[in-house]
């Protein structure tokens, strides 16, 4: 009997979990359109810190925007794969802030949306204010890489089908 009441309560706790979890996300939709904006930054600023990179996104846009707002929105959209985005405002974090860390986001952000040349100036932007001393390469070697990628030659290639090796039957490890 003691078993099946902790079976019954392991249970309900494993039914009610997801259902308690949902009414604790925020939603998206009208999220900020009730707060002010430094209420919206706080709440932001909350998400942000419990890795709620996505929720807190629209907050941020719709707070007050310093400098710590638009790293972490540059951050959010990186981090949730957002490239255009996050090249978009990284563009601008650049713009204000010279920290390394984000010369290089900005770098990689570019190179995810092909522009590369834009990207291999930023990875030298970079490497230049880490000291260029060897410390951390990151920099230089993917410069470097941008410029190996620009000399390869792109061919057309023609697949054929090669019937006295290939027949209609499955083959598996064919020697």
């Amino acid at each position: 009997m003691k078993n099946l009441a902790t079976l019954l309560i392991l249970l309900g706790c494993l039914l009610a979990g997801p259902t308690v979890l949902d009414a604790q996300l925020p939603a998206e939709e009208n999220c900020c359109d009730d707060l002010s904006p430094k209420a919206a930054k706080v709440k932001a600023d909350r998400l942000y810190q419990d890795l709620g990179f996505k929720a807190s996104i629209p907050l941020y846009e719709g707070s007050v925007i310093d400098l710590e707002a638009m790293e972490r929105i540059a951050n959010s959209y990186r981090l949730n794969h957002d490239t255009e985005n996050a090249e978009k405002w990284y563009a601008e974090v650049v713009r204000l802030s010279q920290k390394p860390i984000h010369v290089l986001h900005y770098a990689q952000a570019l190179q995810s949306n092909g522009r590369l040349m834009a990207a291999r100036e930023q990875y030298l932007h970079y490497d230049q204010l880490m000291g260029g001393d060897g410390q951390d390469r990151r920099g230089a070697l993917l410069a470097a890489a941008i410029d190996r990628m620009n000399r390869l030659q792109h061919r057309e290639v023609e697949l054929v089908n090669g019937r006295d090796v290939n027949n209609e039957r499955l083959e598996v490890s064919p020697t």
